[in-house]
């Protein structure tokens, strides 16, 4: 309900020094519903136990009637512009005259309305009610972000305002305050306000709590209930590098946390926290309003944004552990894995483990590599063993085939009942057996190293 303002207590002081309060009787526009040549005329009528709340019952009636003849419901948008002017600009609507009358336990106000003709079927156009529920909506949409802010739930607030913005776009808008450009900017400060901060961080791991703050007024609030994405780098499962975001959730401290979820998570690297925003929506904004205005948006959440830097060591210890290749050719004779060597090394170099050491050993089976492993590097304690070889090979058409077969193991010298065991394959292709060999041998051997993230 529309709040009791000043201004409406003015509006009501002269609207009744102008009316008379009277026992019976009514006016003839009451009794009879009035013509006026060129004019829509409508007689409005509202109680309550004050002349206030009668007043705004009138006035709700008023619209409502407005609404029932323009075929859409206009309400919302008016009801405290009627109140307090006694107009209606876009529509050139005005309240021509009121009668009071005192009724039991309180009073009736009649209101007559007149509206120009030409004004009024101009507004019963499709393009007008378009234009009446898009204000409609953004109306809504508004008074929900108010809200949201009002509860320090600033990301709620930003969503509504990005959907207003991108119904604002659509088309026309009667109102100042509804334009893109007023609620770009409304969007934009609010944006801006947001300050993500470190809270607490820990050296051993990947692990960082935030806090996230309005950074304006004097108790710089809290940001509750806010959806935020980290971005960080990762070595996916095919061995590639590439970006990750993890959306977490601000409690009512306005706290959230980071921690290494992924196993694949770079040993060092940036994490960069900012404000979770619908791409959907920013997209149809930029279909909408162009890429300057999408832009801005995107220039206003890096601004809040916080990148933080971090390096956490291996999860073995790197000076005690060795990496062993032992590659097979199809007929299971050794081959000198040079190849695979300088790939994992590239790969390992990549996401921050350049002290690791390689060796190429080759025997009968994990067990045979491992043995032999100890003997030439007994200071090691961690044996990283990485047996891989192509294992099969059709033809087909034009093309060949070949399907390679890896295993990662890992043994603790000083604890014989650890060890980890993890499988992988792939299946290459090229227009003889020697590329397709090489494609697979190389798929594998990223899919297998990426394994091994988890543990280091």
């Amino acid at each position: 309900m529309i709040k009791r303002s000043l201004i409406l207590l003015l509006a009501l002081i002269t609207l009744f020094s102008c009316a008379t309060v009277v026992e019976e009787g009514v006016p003839y526009w009451v009794r009879n519903h009035p013509r006026a040549v060129g004019k829509v005329v409508n007689v409005a009528y509202g109680e309550g136990l004050s002349l206030e709340e009668a007043l705004y019952n009138a006035a709700l009636d008023a619209l409502e009637k407005l609404s029932a003849n323009l075929g859409s419901d206009i309400t919302d948008l008016y009801l405290r512009e009627l109140l307090n002017n006694s107009r209606i600009r876009a529509l050139e609507t005005k309240i021509k005259d009121q009668y009071v009358v005192n009724i039991e336990n309180g009073y009736g106000i009649y209101l007559l309305l007149h509206t120009p003709e030409s004004t009024f079927l101009a507004s019963t156009s499709t393009s007008y009610i378009s234009l009446l529920e898009r204000e409609r909506r953004i109306e809504a949409l508004l008074t929900e972000a108010n809200r949201y802010y009002r509860d320090n739930r600033d990301i709620a607030t930003i969503d509504s305002l990005l959907n207003a913005l991108a119904i604002s776009l659509e088309g026309n808008v009667n109102n100042p305050e509804y334009t893109p450009e007023s609620i770009e900017k409304q969007l934009i400060d609010i944006i801006e306000d947001i300050e993500i901060s470190i809270r607490r961080e820990s050296k051993n791991r990947v692990e960082v709590e935030l806090r996230v703050q309005r950074n304006r007024g004097w108790f710089n609030p809290n940001i509750v209930d806010g959806l935020f994405d980290t971005t960080y780098s990762l070595i996916d499962s095919q061995g590639r590098r590439n970006e990750s975001t993890f959306v977490s959730l601000s409690d009512s401290r306005g706290y959230f946390l980071f921690n290494e979820s992924n196993p694949f998570i770079m040993r060092s690297g940036s994490l960069v926290f900012s404000i979770h925003v619908d791409q959907n929506i920013l997209s149809k904004i930029k279909e909408l309003g162009g890429d300057e205005i999408e832009e801005r948006i995107r220039a206003a959440i890096a601004n809040s944004s916080l990148t933080y830097e971090y390096s956490v060591s291996s999860r073995l210890s790197i000076e005690d552990s060795i990496i062993i290749i032992d590659e097979i050719d199809i007929l299971g004779n050794p081959r000198a894995g040079v190849d695979v060597i300088i790939q994992f090394e590239e790969l390992f170099d990549d996401i921050g483990l350049s002290d690791m050491e390689f060796a190429f050993i080759t025997g009968e089976d994990e067990e045979d590599v491992y043995y032999s492993a100890q003997e030439r590097y007994p200071d090691k304690r961690y044996f990283i063993i990485f047996r891989l070889g192509v294992t099969d090979q059709r033809a087909f058409s034009e093309l060949s085939y070949s399907r390679s077969e890896g295993r990662l193991t890992i043994y603790d010298k000083n604890n014989p009942s650890y060890q980890i065991i993890e499988d992988g394959f792939a299946v290459g292709r090229g227009y003889s057996f020697t590329e397709s060999d090489s494609q697979a041998i190389e798929q594998v051997s990223s899919i297998i190293a990426a394994m091994a993230l988890r543990y280091l």
